[in-house]
Parts: structure tokens; C-alpha cells; sequence
């Protein structure tokens, strides 16, 4: 009797399995959009297709045998990234991730990444399959659109700040212009409907205290254009080198003219040359020592104090005043930014903030160091210039 001879179409699951695994290969090895290949149980490439050559650039004989963290950055591998990806594809089955990717030259990609664990019918790991797919475009396009975004909210909270300064500017113009101008206004109309009956030493009286609003108002009006410069990026300082010790003296005569009896002492020992705009820099001490001359008792000292610290020249004006709250520091240096305990104080909440940009243009900075009840230090520093200005 002859043997039977094979069934029709071969023996299930065998003929038909070598065809499945012949077609799975060709659609594995046509595959040039994806990076598809197989990794062993410590993560080295046994496997590389066309894609993976195309994504990566690597060729078969210098990749197959190294290890996948060959395509991570230097920072992700020093994070333990690639180890980490494979830890959690064998507790989990399957790891995905994005983010850069290095190439055989170098470039960096950005890259979607799946690692799938592998293992046999008994359940025992036989490694990893990692598809890697190129999304830098889809990367690129949503970085711009975060971008813009981004600018936009920019724009939008810029123009929320213009709004809001446009609002304390008007402030500041009805209230601190409009103020001296009424008494300015008041005063000239009892002089002219009073001449003759006032006497001379009134008249001299009046005169006075409009010239001292006139003066109030003209420094209100160029704190006002700085104001304006600085907003619109134009504020210039002309820097040469200065003997800073003659302007301390000069700064501090001039506030004991306006405020006699006040104790105002200078420590500048002299010459201390500074790269510095002289006239801007002036007005940062008139700032600073009529804030400190403002919020000190009348019978207590104010120092001015000068000093070179290495490649730094260093001015602080020292007071005994009330001091400020660490809570309320951040608010000085602000545009119209007022202390609570200052709101009945005349100012404007400008000078501060125009003095520390005065300041930075010239390379310097300023800070405060201060306590409640124990005074404040406001110290600024500018570049040291040469031995002699």
C-alpha cells in the first residue's frame, strides 16, 4: 500500500507559516518611513532595515551589536534614559516616548519611539522590537505655533501694561501737575488783586513758594520725559571717567541749602573715578538722598558714602529712617510703585524706577538694603575708570 501523500495545502501551520514570516520580512524590509528593527535582552541591535538606514544613516555592519542608547543624546544617556525605556517595556510590554534623537552624523531628530518586549511561547524574554518614526516636522510646526502663541500673549499682556501706565500717567498728571499749578494759580491771583495792600516781605514769601512749585514742576515734567525714553527704549547716558567724590559733596551741599539744618555727611574720600555719565549720575543721588532726607526723622543723620571695591565703585546713601518691609521691597523699583507706609508722602512712585534704569544704562546696579525700624541702604555701583578722571 503506497503512503499517503500530503494533504492539500501542506501541513497546517507550517508551509503557511514560512509564507506569513517571508511576507512579514519583505513588508518589514520595505518599510522606509519607520526605523523597524529587533533588539537582545541587553538592548544591542540584531536586526536593521532600510528605514532605520534612512532615519538613522547608520549601515548595517557599524550598527548591528551596539547598543540602542547610540541613537540618544549625551544628556539623555547621562540621565539613564535608554535603560530606563527598556526597564519599562519589560514590566509593562510596551514603552513610548519623544524627544531627540541623535544621527550618525550628529543631527538631531525628533523622534516618536515604541519598544515592545518580545518572548517565546514559554513566556521567556527574548528581547525588544523598537519602531522609531522622524516627527521633526510635526515638531517644527508646533514650536512655531507655540511661538506664536506665545508672542502673542506677549503682545496682548504689553499692551495691557501700556493700558495700565497710560492710567497712572493721567494720574499723575491731574494729580501732581494740577496741584502745584492751583497754588501756583492762587498765589499770582493774590498778587494781582492784592499788590498794594501786601507788604514786601509777603510779596517775597509768595514769590518763593511759587518758585518752589515752578522747580517742583519742572522736575516732575523731566521725570515725566525720562519716563517717556525709557518706555521707548531711547534713554542715552554719555559715559567718561568722573570723580565721584566731588559730586557727593556738590549733591549734598545743594539738599542742605534746600533743607537747612538736616545733618548730611559725606564719606568719599577722594578721588574715586568711576565710568559714568555725570549729569545722569547726579540725579541718581538728588533721587536717593531726598527719598532719605523724605522718610528720616528731621534730627537724624543721613551719610553719603563712597568706596572702590575691586573693578566697582560703590555709592550708598545710608538713613535712619523707618526702614521697609521685606514684603514691599519688589514694589520700589517699580514705575509708580509706592509703599503703603508713603501713601501720605508727596511723590510720584517715578523716582526709583528712573533712577535704577539710570543706573543699568551705564553698567552698574542698584539695590536696598534695609529692616523695619532700622533704616535703609540704598547702594548703587558703576565701573571703575581710571586712577585719575
Amino acid at each position: 500500500m503506497e503512503a499517503p501523500g500530503p494533504v492539500a495545502g501542506g501541513t497546517p501551520g507550517t508551509s503557511r507559516s514560512r509564507s506569513d514570516g517571508d511576507i512579514l520580512a519583505l513588508l518589514i524590509e520595505s518599510v522606509t518611513d519607520y526605523a523597524i528593527f529587533v533588539l537582545d535582552v541587553d538592548g544591542c541591535v540584531l536586526t536593521w532595515n532600510p528605514g532605520a538606514r534612512r532615519l538613522k544613516g547608520y549601515p548595517p555592519e557599524e550598527i548591528i551589536g551596539r547598543h540602542l542608547s547610540t541613537f540618544y543624546t549625551e544628556e539623555d544617556r547621562a540621565a539613564g534614559l535608554p535603560q530606563w525605556g527598556l526597564r519599562r517595556a519589560l514590566e509593562d510590554g510596551r514603552w513610548e516616548h519623544e524627544g531627540w534623537r541623535v544621527r550618525r552624523d550628529g543631527t538631531r531628530f525628533w523622534a516618536n519611539v515604541v519598544i515592545t518586549t518580545l518572548r517565546d511561547a514559554d513566556g521567556r524574554h527574548r528581547g525588544f522590537a523598537k519602531v522609531t518614526r522622524d516627527l521633526t516636522e510635526r515638531k517644527g510646526n508646533e514650536d512655531a505655533v507655540r511661538e506664536a502663541l506665545e508672542r502673542e500673549r506677549e503682545a496682548s499682556a504689553r499692551l495691557r501694561e501700556m493700558d495700565q501706565m497710560k492710567s497712572d500717567f493721567v494720574t499723575v498728571v491731574a494729580h501732581d501737575l494740577g496741584g502745584p499749578v492751583g497754588v501756583i494759580q492762587n498765589m499770582l491771583h493774590l498778587l494781582e488783586t492784592s499788590w498794594s495792600e501786601l507788604s514786601d516781605e509777603d510779596k517775597l514769601d509768595y514769590v518763593s513758594r511759587m518758585s518752589s512749585r515752578a522747580n517742583a514742576l519742572s522736575g516732575l515734567v523731566n521725570d515725566l520725559f525720562d519716563l517717556a525714553r525709557i518706555e521707548a527704549g531711547q534713554l542715552q547716558v554719555e559715559v567718561a571717567p568722573v570723580d565721584l567724590a566731588p559730586v557727593l559733596s556738590k549733591v549734598a551741599a545743594d539738599a542742605s541749602l534746600a533743607q537747612p539744618g538736616r545733618r548730611i555727611v559725606v564719606d568719599a574720600p577722594g578721588p574715586v573715578v568711576a565710568m559714568a555719565d555725570e549729569r545722569r549720575t547726579w540725579q541718581v543721588l538728588e533721587n536717593l538722598l531726598s527719598n532719605a532726607l523724605k522718610f528720616s526723622p528731621p534730627d537724624e543723620l543721613v551719610e553719603l558714602r563712597l568706596e572702590q571695591l575691586g573693578g566697582e565703585v560703590v555709592v550708598s546713601v545710608i538713613d535712619l529712617g523707618l526702614g521697609i518691609p521685606p514684603d514691599q521691597e519688589h514694589v520700589l523699583f517699580t514705575r509708580f510703585g509706592r509703599l503703603d507706609q508713603s501713601a501720605s508722602t508727596p511723590g510720584t512712585g517715578m523716582g526709583l524706577f528712573i533712577a535704577k534704569s539710570l543706573v543699568d544704562a551705564q553698567g552698574g546696579r542698584l539695590w536696598v538694603e534695609s529692616a523695619p525700624g532700622a533704616g535703609s541702604t540704598f547702594r548703587f555701583t558703576l565701573p571703575a575708570g581710571p586712577t585719575t578722571p
